[in-house]
């Protein structure tokens, strides 16, 4: 039997845990990874962003063959939302990988309100008697594809840890004999290194130049872009510039005093960006004008995403059946509420389709015991 357990803060959402109780064999026998988040491509017009999931051994004397894999992050789903497999590089028998020694991969969600957990998975089946090196190199495991809801402030995509449960975690194959094609598993040690992404799809820009000069004389302002463009900006003085590709945007200006510039607002078909820095064109013999000050912001951006998790503490449970007891010590972290509630709940086999678990019994402030119901 193969077991997930999750604990459910009920004022949110079910956090995805898969146990790995087996996983497969690699090169060395000290495999050590590192993971990370690549942008690949973003769509303001039908407001989409791809992004890849990439993983690498962390050094030379630790690489290994992948097995069994869980890769989880966190994403706010006010953000962005319904993250889809798009292609699948890596570790599986589908397109492009094309690679018999896998099953096709799997992305679990469970969204909630302010928060999300996503699951990409990988099942290693041997079934072509080998297993894909995991070099040093950065290889991209998949793309996800996510429908972005809300871009004026940074997306998010934050990686669980070692350390944060549920977590990212690897098995790797050890190959003992090709032929007959035998192997063993063991679990992989994270590097250190999980590559979150904060990926600005709204644009910034920031407002820089000017100059003294003589009546009838012009100078330059330069406006610098992050995001996806084109962009459309406009000054203090009302000047409005649409759907430029350049980056930097240059303008040439001629005023009849001195004058100070800021940027009013910067836009992409995303939405609204932020806009920053000021220029001063001065001209002899007059004092500068002051800055038309920006319009607020006509909304706030949404908060980041929540701080709040709950880790299960030294859990080895070996091998369960059907009504035996298990103890669960677990450790939440964050200011939870004083009237939340917590549940325990077990999986199927796939580490979906989580159910509810009753006869718990309390014995601690942080520690329960469960019986595990038939199958």
């Amino acid at each position: 039997m193969v077991l997930s357990l999750r604990i459910n803060p009920v004022f949110s959402f079910g956090v995805l845990w898969c146990l790995l109780l087996a996983g497969l064999p690699a090169l060395a026998q000290n495999g050590r990874f590192n993971v990370r988040f690549v942008q690949k491509s973003i769509n303001c017009t039908d407001k989409k962003l791809q992004v890849q999931v990439q993983v690498k051994a962390h050094s030379t004397g630790e690489t290994f063959r992948m097995g069994n894999a869980n890769f989880r992050f966190d994403y706010d789903p006010r953000q962005i939302k319904n993250p889809v497999l798009k292609t699948e590089d890596a570790f599986s028998n589908s397109d492009p990988a094309k690679d018999t020694n896998y099953d096709a991969q799997t992305l679990g969600k469970q969204e909630g309100t302010t928060l999300a957990t996503a699951s990409l998975n990988i099942f290693y089946s041997g079934s072509g008697k080998d297993a894909r090196l995991v070099g040093t190199d950065w290889l991209s495991i998949a793309s996800l594809e996510f429908d972005i809801v809300a871009a004026n402030s940074c997306i998010a995509l934050i990686w669980h840890t070692d350390q944060m449960f549920p977590v990212t975690g690897l098995s790797q194959v050890l190959i003992s004999s090709t032929n007959p094609f035998t192997y063993s598993t063991k679990s992989v040690a994270a590097g250190g290194i999980f590559g979150n992404q904060c990926i600005l799809v709204a644009p910034n820009a920031t407002l820089t130049g000017g100059g003294s000069i003589s009546l009838g004389q012009s100078a330059t302002l330069s406006v610098a872009f992050t995001g996806n463009g084109p962009f459309s900006f406009s000054l203090s003085d009302g000047t409005n510039v649409s759907n430029t590709s350049d980056n930097p945007k240059t303008i040439s200006l001629s005023p009849g005093q001195t004058t100070t510039y800021s940027l009013s607002s910067v836009s992409n078909a995303c939405g609204n960006g932020t806009a920053s820095g000021t220029a001063t064109i001065t001209l002899a013999g007059t004092t500068p004008s002051e800055p038309t000050p920006p319009p607020p912001p006509t909304s706030p951006p949404p908060p980041p995403p929540s701080a709040l998790s709950i880790s299960i503490a030294d859990f080895d449970p070996g091998l369960l059946c059907a009504g035996d007891s298990v103890t669960v010590a677990f450790s939440p972290t964050g200011n939870f509420g004083a009237g939340n509630v917590f549940s325990l709940q077990l999986s199927d086999a796939s580490g979906t389709n989580f159910t509810g678990l009753s006869g718990i019994r309390r014995l601690g402030p942080t520690k329960v015991r469960v019986a595990i119901p038939p199958a």
